[in-house]
């Protein structure tokens, strides 16, 4: 599985590196005259514990269930080093040292997601970016290896509409009653019995994928034994099963559309509002004193880029792994037209709108993300 290469330090931190060159690679820009001035990444989390236990494999975990692990930590702090080569040595979208208003950090209100945005942000910002005391160095920094704190935005899951919107109702009456998910389940239905037995929970249907399959990858990721009636094939069986339902309920339109689709209405206004303000701040030639929002990072979970992938209409077939990114980046023409780049993963997102290389207008996103129409 891809979610393995995540056990391998050296090898994760070869692969960011090699990855700089995949954001700013040749085809990138149009002419040496694009700039990019506007930027939004989704992330999510890092590697973490299970969120539910398995009763016939007990396991002490060391940071407690759901929560970040060191490796995950590694994996977000690595991506925003990858992130601040982009960003601030390569396009110089952003500063070298944090100012305040250029950037904004959502996060979901879950541990894991605000220390996978920490992580982040000191890769973006490392250990030696942040302020002195006053204009005068050798006052000393203030605070310890000159860290830099940065923001990062929440509100509770309840009342979060953007990141955790309300999607059960939807999911049960286009999901749950479709031949494609009563395919998925009627080949693995005959072993439910047996698989409640070795694992010591209940398992009548896929939608609890978070009780099994989710905390056997986590098992068998890590080197931990699997419950003693229950061999890796049929644990292998379960993960690849449930994976695949996960992904299956995004595919709906209509789930992402309820899913993805407040977000995906928050950045196609944000990209438009970039776009006027670089285009107003060229003719008019005005240097405001007044910091401009240049860049937007959003730290959350698998479900939201399942969800904003299907909302653009390019559904995904396997949930993505952790510390997995979805990048937007806005460039402006000399003659002020804007054009858009998606990547996942570094690779191009093809829309209907796109090239080979995840390029399309930016008038043609905001069409497609019904811009003008209704945000529902």
């Amino acid at each position: 599985m891809k979610a393995l290469k995540h056990c391998f330090l050296p090898f994760l931190s070869c692969l960011l590196l090699f990855s700089y060159c995949q954001l700013g690679s040749a085809k990138e820009e149009k002419s040496a005259q694009d700039r990019l001035i506007f930027a939004i990444d989704l992330i999510r989390h890092g590697d973490r514990n299970p969120i539910d236990p398995i009763p016939s494999a007990p396991y002490q975990w060391k940071e407690g269930l759901g929560e970040l692990t060191p490796l995950g930590m590694r994996q977000e702090y690595e991506l925003g080093r990858k992130y601040r080569h982009f960003y601030v040595h390569e396009k110089k979208l952003l500063s070298p040292s944090y100012q305040a208003g250029t950037l904004y950090v959502r996060s979901t209100d879950v541990p894991r997601t605000l220390m996978s945005a920490e992580s982040f942000l000191l890769g973006l910002y490392p250990l030696g970016s942040g302020p002195t005391i006053g204009h005068f160095p050798f006052l000393g920094a203030a605070l310890p290896g000159r860290f830099q704190p940065i923001p990062i935005h929440t509100v509770p899951k309840s009342e979060d509409s953007l990141l955790s919107p309300k999607i059960d109702q939807v999911i049960k009456e286009n999901v749950l009653s479709s031949s494609a998910w009563k395919e998925n389940i009627k080949r693995v239905q005959p072993h439910f019995a047996a698989w409640s037995r070795a694992l010591g929970v209940p398992m009548e249907s896929i939608e609890q994928r978070g009780a099994c399959g989710d905390t056997l990858f986590i098992h068998i990721l890590k080197k931990i034994p699997l419950p003693p009636l229950l061999s890796r094939r049929e644990a292998m069986e379960i993960i690849t099963t449930e994976k695949r339902a996960f992904a299956l309920m995004f595919e709906d339109p209509n789930v992402g559309r309820a899913a993805g689709g407040p977000l995906l209405h928050q950045i196609a206004d944000d990209l438009k509002q970039a776009a006027l303000a670089a285009t107003n701040s060229n003719q008019h030639s005005k240097v405001s004193s007044l910091p401009t929002l240049r860049y937007v990072l959003y730290s959350a979970h698998d479900g939201n880029i399942l969800a904003l992938m299907s909302a653009m209409h390019v559904p995904l077939k396997s949930p993505p792994p952790y510390a997995s990114h979805l990048h937007f980046s806005l460039y402006l023409r000399a003659d002020h037209s804007a054009y858009l780049r998606i990547l996942y993963n570094d690779a191009p997102v093809l829309l209907s709108s796109s090239d080979s290389q995840g390029y399309s207008s930016l008038e043609a996103f905001l069409k497609m993300a019904d811009f003008q129409g209704n945000k529902n």
